[in-house]
């Protein structure tokens, strides 16, 4: 993979991908795993992922992911994360279940148009910690700035998925937000 920590799946379908149309973005919490590398730990959690919705039928995943071979800068032990964006013909087949938060009604509003405000702000430049835990963090960290540069237009419906992310699904008991941390 190159330097950049953004990543196209398939590489040659990224102009396309970025100069899609979104109508809604979701976030989904996916199947749990557990944390750490001891087998018997009991600690689980979520990964959460993005979906900007393009049609009825199709979707942007925008996924952030441990690299795992990328040694962090700040985080001892942790490692830099990836931005994997893929075309997906649905919500990824694992997702526990689908908050919507919908988007600023304009015409025209793209994947380009969120990933240009995630790189303004430098939400691409990020550390998950030495259990490869942090997507959580960062979930919640992007949706306050999409609803602050007005891409997402409800606050109620962005705190009510913030609280989402702060639980445990499927069983939706409370847990506590794992922390990353940005890189220059």
């Amino acid at each position: 993979m190159s330097t950049s920590p953004i990543h196209y799946i398939p590489p040659s379908r990224g102009p396309q991908i970025l100069s899609s149309k979104i109508h809604r973005i979701i976030a989904s919490p996916h199947s749990q795993v557990p944390v750490g590398t001891i087998p018997t730990t009991t600690k689980r959690t979520n990964h959460w992922c993005f979906y900007l919705s393009t049609s009825e039928m199709t979707c942007v995943a925008l996924d952030c992911q441990p690299s795992h071979t990328v040694p962090s800068s700040v985080l001892v032990g942790g490692s830099k994360a990836y931005i994997i964006i893929s075309e997906l013909s649905a919500v990824g087949p694992d997702a526990l279940l689908e908050f919507a938060a919908e988007v600023d009604g304009r015409d025209g509003l793209t994947v380009g148009d969120v990933v240009d405000v995630m790189v303004r702000d430098g939400r691409e430049k990020y550390e998950f910690d030495t259990d490869g835990v942090g997507c959580r963090f960062w979930a919640t960290e992007m949706l306050e700035l999409l609803l602050r540069a007005r891409i997402l237009v409800d606050g109620q419906q962005v705190e009510r998925a913030k609280g989402m992310v702060k639980r445990l699904w499927p069983e939706g008991t409370d847990l506590t937000l794992d922390r990353g941390v940005y890189y220059q």
